[in-house]
């Protein structure tokens, strides 16, 4: 995929979370090549495009993907960190809304008529399998 996704914390640093939560999600497809960017792999090691761009401190407020790989171990690494935190996947698309998406209906309600009123409703997504499908019925 040519274009980058954005993963977002809400206001406040409430919201921030462990990097480690990250470090662990993409621990089997993804090598650091310095503090804040990290290379995606095959499952059998081989390289693939992408990469990851995160800030090297123990808290973080999101990162962003530099053409995602289209992986289904990917989408589940990124599925498992929006599970795990109160944040939102954001992505560019000239289509319909939603362009963003959350794993939790909790989160959901959260994100507030601010981003709403200018995105929409984001999508639900239940699965790393659903990711790329929104991403896909958005136009991107």
């Amino acid at each position: 995929m040519g274009f980058d996704i954005f993963l977002m914390a809400g206001r406040g640093e409430e919201n921030h979370f462990d990097r480690a939560i990250v470090e662990r999600a993409f621990a089997s497809i993804a090598n650091e090549t310095s503090s804040n960017w990290w290379d995606f792999h095959m499952p059998d090691g081989s390289s693939c495009s992408g990469e990851l761009s995160i800030d090297p401190t123990p808290k973080i407020d999101g990162f962003a993907v530099h053409r995602p790989p289209d992986l289904p171990r990917f989408w589940d690494a990124l599925f498992d960190v929006l599970r795990q935190t109160r944040t939102f996947l954001v992505w560019p698309a000239p289509g319909p809304d939603p362009t963003y998406c959350v794993a939790n209906e909790d989160w959901r309600s959260y994100i507030g008529e601010e981003l709403t009123g200018h995105m929409g409703e984001p999508a639900l997504v239940r699965s790393g399998a659903e990711i790329p499908a929104a991403l896909e019925a958005s136009g991107a």
